[in-house]
């Protein structure tokens, strides 16, 4: 399958040709995601990333325990479809995050009766043109630095109506819903200063990120507005991921004095963290104690469990369908931001007493 588009895209577009063509009538099963890795030369997870396209445009229709059918043709609504542009490779980049929204999006869509259409940035290159050519009614578009942002702004010149999910930097007036990330940043380090920490570290998240620029600032400004006289507060720099908080918590542990707490900017990052500090033989939380950002699914299931705080993705995916329809009755919604709560488990206490 010599191409340049993403292998996913290519193996949509070729079933989408199959059902054209007739192979496969309406009430038809599919062959399933083996046999159709198989055929194409790839692997099931494209083909089950394929599949969820198709499925969300409404071509077919997936049945728990039987399988994935060539769908009827969807009744003329009057409405075109709703559009959720994700980053490149969004399924495989983190999955805890993205799928989440996905599944927001789609089930608020289906609430008011609106198709949907999954897209990503692999078309920015060509001004979305394919985006644009299924004649979509609104686009969502998840930003992560400023590169979305861009292409955000491309739809726009082009005459689409957009919203954003998450916070937008730009001075453009565009209906935004975004999570908290300065508040929950800010409440968690509030919280351990009140436990009485007096040493704290924030483990970065990338530079380019809005999300990690975000709860950078929360960090920062809680120290500053709550910091004791004598507080201390590091930041490392580094990434989201397992690795980079495994890298900066073997770096760490090396140090003295150790902080007392450390505030990550994600939990995945957090869970590397503590595995390096189980490796160095300190304790979470008796030596350090260490906040997370997400709540994913795993983070109650630690030893010990996380305490973190809670990005509703689900949420966010859902109101992002409700600002479009707002939108699309030529009323400008306002904005809004997602509450992201403190959820408080095992990995936070009091700070170690001097000498121990």
């Amino acid at each position: 399958m010599p191409s340049n588009k993403p292998r996913y895209q290519q193996v949509l577009e070729a079933l989408e040709r199959s059902i054209e063509a007739g192979e496969w009538k309406v009430g038809d099963r599919l062959p399933g995601e083996l046999q159709l890795a198989e055929r194409f030369g790839v692997s099931y997870m494209t083909v089950r990333h394929a599949i969820q396209h198709l499925d969300s445009s409404g071509l077919v229709r997936r049945i728990r325990g039987k399988g994935v059918f060539v769908a009827d043709p969807p009744e003329e609504r009057g409405t075109e479809p709703l559009a959720l542009l994700l980053p490149q490779d969004w399924y495989s980049m983190d999955p805890f995050y993205f799928p989440l929204i996905v599944k927001g999006f789609q089930a608020e869509a289906t609430l008011v009766g609106r198709r949907t259409v999954l897209a990503d940035q692999s078309d920015r290159p060509n001004r979305y043109a394919g985006l644009i050519s299924q004649k979509v009614a609104a686009v969502a578009c998840v930003l992560l630095g400023q590169p979305d942002v861009h292409g955000m702004h491309q739809l726009l010149d082009q005459g689409v109506p957009v919203v954003a999910i998450n916070k937008h930097p730009g001075a453009r007036r565009i209906p935004t819903v975004a999570p908290d990330n300065f508040g929950g940043s800010y409440r968690a380090t509030r919280y351990l200063m009140e436990l009485g920490h007096r040493d704290l570290l924030f483990l970065a998240g990338p530079r380019d990120s809005i999300d990690a620029q975000e709860r950078r600032k929360g960090f920062l400004e809680a120290i500053r507005r709550h910091g004791a006289p004598g507080t201390r507060h590091r930041v490392l720099e580094g990434g989201f991921v397992e690795e980079s908080g495994l890298e900066r918590g073997r770096l760490l542990a090396k140090k003295t004095p150790l902080p007392t707490a450390v505030v990550s900017a994600s939990d995945v990052s957090a869970i590397g963290f503590i595995r390096a500090l189980a490796e160095a033989g300190l304790r979470v939380p008796s030596d350090v104690s260490v906040f997370g950002f997400g709540d994913f699914r795993i983070s109650p299931y630690l030893v010990p469990s996380l305490s973190t705080v809670r990005i509703d993705l689900e949420q966010l995916g859902r109101r992002a369908v409700q600002l479009m329809r707002t939108l699309l009755d030529r009323t400008q919604p306002e904005s809004l931001t997602i509450d992201c709560p403190l959820i408080l488990r095992e990995s936070i206490g009091p700070p170690r007493r001097q000498g121990t």
